[in-house]
């Protein structure tokens, strides 16, 4: 019996991507142009990270193949610098 859960993998990207883009537009903008939204808007953000290991995680716990789910990792890494 396969669990249903309340959020599928794509709708935690786009949660985590949604809040990213908050917390760097925050960090950007800076504490002088949005004033009392500034830490709001910077701890809402925070969300991302602990959103983006869950799904690495669950992608090595899932993946058929470490070495290649490693290697895609790390194309990824090395085009985002």
């Amino acid at each position: 019996m396969k669990r249903q859960g309340v959020l599928n993998a794509f709708q935690l990207k786009l949660i985590a991507l949604v809040t990213m883009t908050i917390d760097h537009t925050a960090g950007a903008l800076g504490y002088d142009e949005l004033g009392k939204f500034y830490r709001p808007m910077r701890n809402l953000g925070r969300m991302a990270f602990p959103i983006y290991c869950f799904l690495l995680v669950e992608g090595y716990l899932h993946t058929r193949n470490v070495n290649r789910y490693l290697w895609r990792l790390m194309i990824a890494f090395a085009l985002s610098r």
